[in-house]
């Protein structure tokens, strides 16, 4: 089969002064495969690209969604300091009415054991 391609294009240049490329078949299949892998990885890369932007906006909304608790928390910390103020105010209330009840408790014992 080449020596006939050639002998073809070798008279092609005789009698009309032009050349004449052949290509290989496997050179062609070659470029196509090249091709075919060219755009896989564009598809790959592309894919990938998404993902990425996905996960940066995904990134920057966690981001501002801690911002947003932050400044809650930098709001909710004079109330709760005043809770906690609230708190020990009323533990020491109930700890001195105890110490009273205790009283009370003992002269009632007191009494009962009489």
């Amino acid at each position: 089969m080449q020596t006939r391609v050639r002998q073809l294009t070798q008279r092609y240049l005789f009698e009309l002064r032009r050349y004449y490329y052949v290509t290989p078949t496997s050179y062609l299949i070659l470029i196509k495969t090249f091709t075919t892998l060219l755009e896989q990885r564009r598809n790959e890369n592309y894919t990938d690209i998404t993902k990425y932007d996905r996960g940066l906006a995904q990134m920057a909304k966690a981001g501002s969604q801690a911002e947003d608790i932050k400044e809650k928390l930098i709001e909710l910390i004079p109330q709760l300091k005043k809770q906690a103020e609230e708190a020990v105010v009323t533990q020491r209330e109930v700890e001195a009415k105890k110490v009273e009840v205790d009283k009370e408790v003992t002269e009632v014992n007191k009494e009962a054991t009489q």
